[in-house]
């Protein structure tokens, strides 16, 4: 049976206070801490994750986008809550943990690289490398 996930994105403010960072994370909120929760989140889908999620630029604009691992899924949502065009992407086996993004190929330009495992024996599972 799957269970719905619920993705809550606010923003934060790194350490220094002075670089705006996009977290998605549970729907927890610290003693007296102040959250926003932006326009189109809470964002909910069918599945399990076991980590978390990344952000990163996926369209080279000036807004991030943030990439999120459920089930055999990976969703790709601009920051106002709708999916990046060409995501989801469907994979063979659920995924391990959070995905990665960096340039792999040294062509400038970053790729979400995500890991899967068999369900019952964990003795198969691929890495995925996608393109933006």
């Amino acid at each position: 049976m799957k269970t719905p996930v619920t993705i809550l994105l606010i923003l934060t403010w790194m350490v220094a206070g002075l670089i705006p960072c996009a977290s998605a994370v549970p729907a927890l909120t610290p003693p007296g801490d102040t959250i926003t929760v932006l326009p189109g989140w809470p964002i909910t889908r069918e599945g399990q994750n076991e980590r978390g999620g990344i952000y990163c630029n996926l369209d080279n604009d000036a807004d991030l986008e943030i990439v999120y691992t459920i089930g055999n899924f990976v969703y790709a949502f601009n920051m106002s809550g709708t999916e990046v065009a060409g995501w989801p992407v469907e994979l063979n086996y659920p995924t391990d943990g959070v995905a990665a993004y960096g340039d792999i190929d040294g062509d400038g330009k970053g790729e979400v690289v995500v890991t899967t495992h068999q369900p019952s024996s964990y003795n198969d599972g691929k890495v995925y490398a996608f393109e933006r």
